[in-house]
């Protein structure tokens, strides 16, 4: 399964801890895409590791991002990621990671839809196509996630 992922730049420090669960879970997995800012992308190519044998793609922006992230991977993972520079806007690198994958993990900041936010637009767009999109809001999300639990949250996307 090919994994989309979005969230905010703002994510609590807290938070960390749920969202490896999240992506530990998610045994069926091929492919990660992610954006390159900090915080929930950031987060997500850290937790790769779990995962060696998952392809981790970044999608970047002709923007402000992490510049550090593919190096992060590539020493946590120990290979380079596939860099997909062919968006130049936010929007775009949006639809990239949309394209390459089958379904979103998504966690923004809130489970109240905002109008300015990033983290939203991609959501709005993933159910606009009608792709699986699964949120974990930040603020609900607690230290940690019983297994079983979150074992029945993924497998409601499929």
């Amino acid at each position: 399964m090919r994994y989309g992922f979005t969230g905010t730049q703002k994510c609590p420090k807290e938070c960390h801890k749920s969202i490896r669960q999240v992506i530990a879970s998610l045994a069926d997995a091929t492919e990660f895409t992610t954006g390159g800012a900090y915080g929930v992308d950031t987060e997500v190519a850290i937790a790769a590791d779990l995962f060696p044998s998952v392809t981790h793609r970044l999608c970047l922006p002709q923007s402000h991002y992490n510049h550090q992230l593919p190096w992060i991977i590539e020493d946590r993972i120990g290979r380079y990621p596939i860099v997909d520079r062919a968006g130049i806007s936010y929007r775009e690198r949006n639809e990239r990671i949309l394209h390459f994958s089958d379904v979103l993990i998504a966690f923004p900041m809130t489970a109240k839809e905002e109008q300015r936010s990033g983290t939203w637009m991609t959501i709005r767009m993933t159910r606009k196509i009608r792709m699986p999109v699964r949120m974990f809001p930040l603020d609900e999300m607690q230290m940690w996630i019983p297994s079983a639990v979150l074992t029945k949250l993924i497998q409601e996307v499929v």
